[in-house]
Formats: structure tokens, C-alpha cells, sequence
């Protein structure tokens, strides 16, 4: 079954910088135009949720960058990034200041 942006409300499909503000689970990301941001909610208001990111395209990069003083990994800073082509992350928050996070390449 594939997945299609106009059936499937929890898909966004982006390729310019911008926050998070809505209930979607999965973003396809295409930087194919240049390197874009991706700024993620609070952690403190979305307890439990988890966010995919899936980076279609091998051209530029995509930073996601966490709100306020939130940290992206316990041990880890502000922003991670997707480079290659096929990278991806999923990011879920700990309901007070952490994404904990799993990502590949």
C-alpha cells in the first residue's frame, strides 16, 4: 500500500524551512530547492509523540532544530542533521525537554 499525501492526513511532504504546528507523524523531506530548517514543538506540550523524517532526496541538507532549550538525545545539542539521500529520524519526546532520537545514515 503506498502512502499518499492527500489520503494519508499524518504526511507532509516540505522543501522549505518552517515549524512545526500541526499533528503530522511523517515528513518527506525534499531539499532539492537548497538546505532548509525544520523546527520542532516543545517537548513540555507533546509528550509521547513521535515525528519521522525522511529525506528523498541526496542534494542540500535538512536540520532539525528543537525549540526553547530543548536538546535533541539526552547527551546531545540542538540540531541533528540529514545529509544523504534515504536518511531518516525518528524523534519522540519525553514530555519535558528531550527528543530521544533514532536515525539512520
Amino acid at each position: 500500500m503506498a502512502l499518499r499525501e492527500e489520503s494519508h492526513p499524518v504526511l507532509r511532504t516540505v522543501s522549505a524551512s518552517f515549524t512545526i504546528t500541526s499533528g503530522e507523524d511523517l515528513y518527506i523531506l525534499d531539499s532539492t530547492a537548497g538546505n532548509f530548517t525544520v523546527t520542532l514543538p516543545l517537548c513540555d506540550q507533546t509528550k509521547g509523540r513521535g515525528i519521522v523524517f525522511y529525506k528523498k532526496v541526496g542534494a542540500n541538507s535538512v536540520t532539525l532544530q528543537a525549540s526553547g532549550s530543548d536538546k535533541i538525545g539526552y547527551g546531545g545539542g540542538a540540531t541533528i542533521s540529514l545529509n544523504t539521500i534515504d536518511s531518516a529520524a525518528l524523534l519522540v519526546s519525553d514530555g519535558v525537554s528531550v527528543w530521544m532520537v533514532e536515525s539512520s545514515k
